[in-house]
């Protein structure tokens, strides 16, 4: 009994849409179903006519995608004119959000007759469900750039496999329809967009929004199952046909058959948006990543002598006459072209100021990366987000007149020894990340930097990638001396040189010393004692055990 009343509204709809058939919409046919259509009628509280057109576009839906005034002609069999007698009809069911509306693709100067109808996808689960609506649907309002990021979620869900392609084009055009009055979407439907290119082109302007790069391949296998799907779009981009490069609203940068070339939006693009609305402020140097050298402070560092001498040495092999000079000699020769630098030291030896400071004086930026961002908690996407750093940075080489510095900070997760694989997923992932690392710095053509704290659990792939491995230590008592009058110029030198001797500090602990003296003197308004100092240093590191008391008793 509860089978049977699960299936009464399915039937009814099964009923009226057998019956319409080659009825040339007859008057009787309405006297025949009107038990069906008031079942109909009353479950989803519209007219009974309403509910007509309803389960002839329920089933059409699900035999195709669209439903045209030609389909219901041909359905029907029947003169124009007897479907247009309807008009008002399907225009009530348009306005009550129950069917949603489009334009063929093929402009036909004919009223009514480019018109393509969608049931709406909660009229659908209610009648599969059998589950009566409280209320009928309305419009759900966002603004556009929550429509954007909604269509990418959507790739999203396909991506990863959770959709098929025909269901993610399918939910696009319904969001296109349903959102028609935007003014994006207004402008974007008067190019006539397909439904893959409106949604590759709405991609690429979220992708642009959030400044990130959108890369051609990337989304195609995003969208679409089909191999033959994939290059047959591409050859469209190449042949000039999609109406995203007629139009001249995309642009492709880089060879379309090769995984990195990207898609970018046109200057003619970026006009359309300012008009509708959208502001978009474009990546610059400035922005993400990316650290210039004019913006980096300028500061001057300590090292031992034997550090000091394999510092200088680099920062005239990065000077760039001499780098230029280096890579042609390089590449004549056969030889990896690439500077590949390891700083490793304990914790405040200078390892990241070195790199900044690097980079000031030879005026190269620096695309800086960190590294707990490409853990991703999906599975897979850790790898992806690492060869796209490598992608990126190419494509910065590219766009910049100084080869630019890619700096892994604190590098020590992905530059550790590998893990036994059987493990567990975690181990596979990270291995899987270490091995694509590996693969890039073998023909790497610019120049990388990494830092690490835990040089002896480096794998031993990585030291024979590196060419120049620095060790950075505490500075030498002469050296700390220098570097506790530079940070506090009101010690004398006999009080910093006691200091110095005191106090195995790195650079970085004495650094924090100092930034706590300008505090102490904002909030006391006084100038500090060595007193103060003194007790500063005391609690700086957790085991003062082995520190010598200094101060004026001493």
């Amino acid at each position: 009994m509860e089978i049977d009343k699960k299936y009464q509204i399915l039937d009814a709809v099964d009923n009226i849409y057998e019956m319409s058939n080659k009825s040339e919409l007859d008057l009787s046919l309405f006297e025949l179903l009107n038990e069906d259509l008031q079942q109909l009628a009353t479950f989803l509280k519209i007219a009974p006519n309403e509910a007509f057109f309803v389960a002839i576009i329920f089933n059409m839906n699900y035999e195709g995608e669209t439903v045209d005034f030609k389909d219901l002609i041909t359905y029907f069999n029947c003169r124009p004119s007897a479907v247009l007698r309807y008009n008002d009809v399907l225009e009530a069911l348009e306005e009550k959000n129950v069917i949603l509306k489009t334009s063929s693709r093929h402009r036909v100067y004919v009223s009514k007759n480019n018109n393509q109808y969608f049931l709406n996808k909660e009229i659908t689960e209610a009648i599969l469900s059998n589950t009566p609506l409280k209320e009928m649907p309305k419009k759900i309002e966002m603004d556009v750039f929550f429509l954007l990021e909604t269509l990418y979620k959507l790739g999203l869900k396909r991506s990863e496999g959770e959709m098929s392609t025909g269901k993610l084009l399918l939910d696009t055009k319904i969001l296109l329809i349903r959102y028609s009055h935007f003014p994006l979407v207004k402008k974007t439907n008067e190019f006539q967009l397909n439904a893959l290119e409106s949604l590759l082109y709405f991609y690429v302007i979220h992708k642009t929004i959030v400044n990130e790069t959108a890369y051609l391949t990337t989304a195609l296998e995003a969208f679409l199952e089909n191999s033959k799907a994939k290059m047959d779009f591409i050859i469209s981009l190449t042949n000039e046909e999609s109406i995203l490069i007629k139009e001249n609203l995309l642009k492709v940068e880089g060879d379309k058959l090769i995984s990195d070339a990207t898609l970018e939006l046109t200057d003619e693009s970026l006009r359309i948006l300012e008009n509708v609305g959208v502001k978009i402020k474009l990546q610059n140097e400035n922005s993400k990543n990316l650290i210039i050298a004019n913006q980096i402070p300028e500061r001057k560092l300590f090292y031992k002598n034997e550090v000091k001498e394999q510092i200088s040495m680099l920062s005239s092999i990065l000077e760039e006459a001499p780098f230029n000079s280096i890579k042609d000699r390089l590449k004549q020769k056969n030889m990896p072209q690439g500077v590949t630098v390891l700083l490793h030291g304990s914790p405040g030896t200078g390892k990241t100021e070195t790199v900044l400071q690097l980079a000031k004086e030879t005026n190269r930026a620096i695309f800086k990366i960190d590294i707990s961002n490409t853990k991703s908690m999906w599975f897979g996407e850790s790898e992806k987000k690492i060869k796209r750093i490598f992608t990126d940075y190419k494509a910065l080489v590219k766009k910049s007149e100084t080869t630019p510095i890619l700096f892994f900070n604190e590098a020590d997760a992905i530059i550790s020894t590998r893990k036994n694989v059987t493990s567990s997923n975690v181990a596979q992932t990270e291995n899987a990340i270490q091995n694509i690392i590996l693969d890039e710095l073998e023909t790497f053509d610019g120049i990388f930097m990494a830092t690490t704290n835990l040089i002896e659990n480096l794998d031993n792939a990585f030291e024979r990638r590196f060419l120049f491995k620095i060790k950075l230590q505490n500075p030498e008592v002469e050296q700390k001396m220098e570097i506790w009058k530079q940070k506090l110029p009101l010690l004398t030198n006999d009080e910093a040189l006691k200091l110095a001797d005191s106090f195995d500090f790195s650079g970085g602990q004495i650094d924090n010393i100092a930034r706590k003296v300008e505090i102490h003197e904002i909030i006391h308004n006084e100038k500090i004692t060595l007193q103060s100092i003194e007790s500063f240093c005391q609690s700086e590191k957790l085991d003062t055990s082995k520190a010598s008391k200094v101060g004026f008793g001493r």
